[in-house]
């Protein structure tokens, strides 16, 4: 982790904050920052302990930054408990400063925590911060979100803006009725926030962003950077699920500070300050946990503007799929069936290395097999220029071999849905507004799709038994 901070010699930004309030929560501010962070989520058992303890971190790195950083905060305790006790039975509740089943609403800042008072030998000061009781806030409606934008934007304006939802992600999912979006509450029976409502909130308060930061995991689908990429300049995504801590959403702060003028420069510096931690915690924990199984990570940021090409080649690879099926459909099946899968849960595959397979397997005349090789060329180059970086961890294996793809890693770090017959059966429609489908026609492969991408095996592969080995693998750009 890099200790030095270096403060860019751009004008800073003096302002006065407080926690929310009829009048939008303190003095404006006599300049706007460079960035105002728009954090927005809940927590869910383990996500409350970890953010909790977060925070002080958060608040020395947005004081150190020197007014170029704003971080702004809208966040619902879990409604108890229950949870998480039953993931740790030693939780003790009392390391929480908030309230559970509470909503907070504020500007962090060293005046906001200035504040220090105790009750029975426990700091509460965000004791004067509440908002509502989280069962009057949903946060999973667009309208809300949409108030929380605008509340940002006019009490702590900045030439960019960044929106952080965070909790336990799912992706982008059919089912609107529970989405698997991302955040869910339960505070309201597990509700959680749609892509779908993302995008339309952005739209509808005329905000484009620098950057959504998806906290959360399984965000890393195609057709979650689709829906959103209109309204903002980058994403930050996890395909896998995500290895969540406080180094996110601070290192994100001091990157931003150390360059605050040049967006994908603080990228990469906030590459630098992640992955020591992103990777290694897991690999010490390890170490100390012989019993803790090992599994696969990753996280990176995509330019969004370039997710129209890789579009271009999934459509590419989905006409040359449905007009070569009848013919060929146990190469494609085999194709399907062999395609690096990110959680066995969830049909997310790796859209390059289903490019790949298609490739290997649709080997029955020579022009299709040409085809499908051209394709899966053309959508590395696509996925190649709309990485900023990416890291990934290989930590999963069966059999003492590494899971992973045709290409000799486990990923590239963008999925697509390939099938999961009931739920798609059911919501197809839903499929079919996104963003996605209308570019690329994808669900024209999905209505044909018959093989589940997941093998019976697959449970073996998360789950290997007394396997201690842990490998650690750096892929850079250049570095396949």
């Amino acid at each position: 982790m890099i200790a030095a901070i270096l403060l860019c010699g751009a004008s800073v930004m003096l302002t006065s904050c407080s926690k929310d309030d009829d009048n939008n929560g303190g003095s404006a501010p006599q300049e706007k920052a460079k960035y105002t962070i728009m954090f927005y989520g809940c927590g869910g058992g383990d996500v409350d302990v970890m953010l909790e303890g977060a925070f002080n971190s958060i608040l020395n790195a947005v004081i150190e930054s020197k007014g170029q950083v704003r971080f702004m905060v809208m966040y619902s305790m879990s409604k108890d408990d229950t949870k998480y006790k039953k993931i740790n039975p030693n939780f003790d509740p009392n390391v929480f400063w908030g309230e559970l089943g509470m909503t907070y609403r504020y500007e962090m800042c060293d005046e906001t925590f200035k504040d220090f008072t105790e009750k029975n030998g426990q700091q509460l000061y965000r004791e004067r911060l509440k908002y509502k009781p989280a069962s009057e806030v949903k946060l999973y409606e667009k309208a809300t979100l949409m108030e929380y934008i605008e509340w940002c934007k006019k009490t702590a304006p900045a030439e960019n803006y960044i929106l952080i939802p965070c909790n336990h992600g799912g992706g982008f999912d059919l089912d609107t009725e529970v989405t698997r979006g991302i955040m869910y509450d339960d505070n309201h029976k597990g509700m959680g926030l749609s892509v779908k409502s993302i995008a339309a909130a952005l739209k509808e308060t005329n905000t484009h962003l620098k950057a959504i930061y998806w906290y959360g995991c399984l965000m890393g689908q195609l057709e979650v950077l689709t829906e959103t990429a209109p309204y903002c300049d980058y994403q930050f995504t996890s395909t896998h699920v995500a290895r969540v801590n406080e180094d996110h959403p601070v290192s994100l702060i001091k990157a931003l500070t150390a360059s605050p003028n040049d967006f994908e420069q603080a990228a990469l510096k906030q590459r630098q300050y992640l992955e020591t931690s992103f990777l290694y915690a897991f690999k010490n924990a390890k170490d100390k946990d012989e019993n803790l199984n090992p599994e696969n990570c990753d996280f990176g940021c995509w330019r969004s503007d370039k997710i129209a090409a890789i579009n271009a080649q999934v459509k590419e690879m989905g006409e040359l799929i449905t007009s070569n099926y009848t013919e060929q459909k146990g190469g494609v099946d085999a194709a399907s069936m062999s395609v690096y899968v990110y959680e066995w849960q969830y049909p997310h595959v790796d859209v390059l290395d289903y490019a790949d397979n298609l490739a290997l397997y649709m080997d029955e005349n020579a022009q299709t097999q040409a085809k499908a090789k051209d394709v899966a060329e053309n959508l590395r180059k696509a996925i190649e220029a709309a990485n900023v970086y990416r890291i990934n961890g290989v930590f999963r294996k069966y059999k003492g071999t590494d899971v992973k793809t045709l290409r000799g890693t486990f990923s590239l770090g963008i999925s697509l849905y390939t099938k999961e017959d009931d739920d798609y059966q059911k919501h197809a429609a839903n499929f079919k507004s996104s963003a996605f489908d209308q570019a690329t026609g994808w669900s024209k492969w999905l209505d044909m799709n018959t093989v589940s991408v997941m093998p019976e095996t697959i449970e073996e592969l998360l789950n290997p038994v007394n396997n201690s080995d842990v490998e650690l693998w750096w892929l850079d750009d250049d570095e396949e």
